[in-house]
This record gives structure tokens, C-alpha cells and sequence, in this order.
């Protein structure tokens, strides 16, 4: 028999495996670095712990004339420099123990289109002369009170994230490396309750940390047709409502070419319309943490399309 508990206190379920109570914690059960497990069981030998690539998470911006705010956002460069204003090694180093995998472009390295990405993928490293530039062409610069300000004011963007522990923790720690930058941003946790609500997720007004899956996943979800709106119920991910038209165009090929080398050539190309335009920024390939305790046998790491327990008829237990 198996049985499954569910639990959104990760404290919870470390303390079931410590005492022998569960014996296999998955799907962001515990902590991406569970330090306490790792230095008990690193002594013991009671179990192992591995990191799975399972999740693409970036930041997100808002496109809708209607709903930016500030509107600065709706400008390339804006958005570019927001991305070279993010201190992505400093954010893990203050959450993960220095552990996550920075995220450069929407795919993973270790994924099975990885091969797609070249020096023809611009990447936008932390680099706040850069981003100072960048702001300043599009004409914002810093006022007396060290704030960027632009023609409407100063830019305050609103940072939105749902209500994973880890994911707080990170935008604060972010918002704080901003505004020490002179961008005023400001964190806001959705609810619980309403982190599944699309019309939600879909209408932020700036900027939003999305996590999604990775593999073809993160090239579908940047078409046009997956744009949510009131008229299709709020159905879609690409939630910033980015549209490109050589984007689409690139993305229809892709989806209707069988030859492997063809379909590589046409991901590089997306990657090089999504890098110039910048609707969104990576932040980390964060891994699922998956524990086991010592008497499993079985579970292995697995390419990041896969899930670990796709053979769990195979696993032992003794």
C-alpha cells in the first residue's frame, strides 16, 4: 500500500521524515535546500537528497496598455533594465545558500532544446551601470531623493507573487536589492485563496514571478493564443499578454516541422525575438528537492521533461 499525505507546511513534513514517520517527500514538499535534512542525514546516512531541474521561474511583465502601471514597463528598454537590475546571484546566496541555477534565457540548459542557445541569445546579466543606461534613453533618471523618476513620476513597481514560502522570501530580498538601486519596488503576496483564480494571475500591473514547467511548455506559453482575456475566461499563461507576430509565426513552424535540427533552428530564433523584446526574464531553474529515506531503493534523477516517480512500480522498500 501507499500512502499519500498532502501538506503545505514544509516544516511539517521534515519533521515526518527525521523522525521515520514519511519516508519520500516530492513536488516542493520540503525546502529547494533543506539544510537541516541534508547536515542530519549527511552524518546518519538515513536518506538521500537530490535536486531535480523542474521549474523555470521568471518575472513577468504586464503589457496591456490598459492595466501598466507604471507605464515605463510597456518600453523594451525599461524592461531590459530591469533585468540587468536584478541581482539574481545575491537573491540565491540570501535564500538558496548560493545553490540555484540562474536562469539566463526561458530554457534550461539541461533540457532537450538547450543545444538552441548561442552568443546569437542576448542574456542580460547583472549590470546596474547597464541598466542605468537604459533607463536614461528612455527617459528616466534618478531625482534628488535617489528614486528613478520618470515623466509620470516615480517608478514604484508593484512585485506580485503567490503564497510559496520560498518565493516570499525571494521578493522581499529582491525589493530590497532594487530599491537599493534607486527602483522603488514593492512586494505583493496574492492570497492563498486566490492563486488559482486566472482573472487574477492575469491583470498585475507591473510585474508578476511566475514558475512554470520546463521543456516545449516554456516556448507555447509566449504565443499570442495563449493570452487570457475576459472574452476567453481568463484562459491562457502567457499572462503579461505579450504578442509577436514573428514570434507566432516562428512558433506555428516549430509546431508543424518533424526534423529535430529544423525544430532547433526555429527555438534559437524564438529565443532571439523573445531576448530583444524581453516580455519577461528568467530568474532560476529551480530544482524539486526530492528526500528519501535510506530503505528506498529505486528513485533516480531523471531529464527535466520527466517526473522521478514515473517507475515507482520498480522502487523497494526493505
Amino acid at each position: 500500500r501507499l500512502q499519500l499525505r498532502f501538506s503545505d507546511d514544509q516544516n511539517v513534513v521534515l519533521a515526518n521524515l527525521l523522525a521515520g514517520e514519511a519516508h519520500v517527500a516530492m513536488d516542493s514538499a520540503i525546502p529547494q535546500v533543506p539544510e537541516a535534512l541534508m547536515q542530519q542525514w549527511s552524518s546518519t546516512g538515513a536518506g538521500t537528497i537530490f535536486s531535480s531541474p523542474s521549474q523555470l521561474q521568471y518575472m513577468g511583465f504586464q503589457l496591456r496598455p490598459e492595466m501598466a502601471n507604471p507605464r515605463a514597463v510597456l518600453d523594451p528598454r525599461v524592461r531590459k533594465a530591469f533585468a540587468h537590475a536584478v541581482d539574481k546571484q545575491a537573491i540565491s546566496d540570501a535564500i538558496y545558500g548560493g545553490q540555484a541555477v540562474l536562469s539566463d534565457t526561458p530554457v534550461c540548459p539541461c533540457s532537450e532544446w538547450g543545444a538552441a542557445m548561442d552568443a546569437s541569445v542576448t542574456r542580460y546579466p547583472y549590470d546596474p551601470r547597464a541598466a542605468d543606461g537604459l533607463l536614461n534613453q528612455a527617459g528616466i533618471s534618478k531625482g534628488p531623493d535617489g528614486f528613478y523618476r520618470g515623466p509620470d513620476g516615480r517608478i514604484s513597481p508593484d512585485m506580485a507573487i503567490t503564497e510559496d514560502p520560498d518565493s516570499v522570501r525571494q521578493i522581499v530580498v529582491m525589493a530590497d536589492l532594487l530599491r537599493g538601486l534607486g527602483l522603488d519596488a514593492q512586494q505583493r503576496v496574492i492570497p492563498r485563496a486566490l492563486a488559482q483564480d486566472a482573472e487574477t494571475r492575469a491583470t498585475f500591473p507591473a510585474l508578476q514571478l511566475i514558475g512554470v514547467g520546463l521543456g516545449e511548455i516554456v516556448l507555447q506559453i509566449n504565443g499570442s493564443s495563449e493570452i487570457p482575456s475576459a472574452a476567453n475566461h481568463w484562459v491562457g499563461f502567457n499572462r503579461g499578454a505579450w504578442a509577436s507576430p514573428e514570434y507566432d509565426r516562428l512558433l506555428g513552424l516549430f509546431n508543424t516541422t518533424l526534423e529535430r535540427r529544423d525544430r532547433l533552428e526555429l527555438v534559437r530564433q524564438m529565443l532571439r525575438v523573445y531576448s530583444e523584446e524581453t516580455p519577461s526574464f528568467g530568474m532560476f531553474f529551480r530544482g524539486q528537492a526530492f528526500a528519501f529515506i535510506s530503505a528506498v531503493k529505486g528513485p533516480t534523477l531523471v531529464a527535466p521533461e520527466a517526473n522521478i516517480p514515473w517507475n515507482i512500480y520498480a522502487w523497494e522498500f526493505n
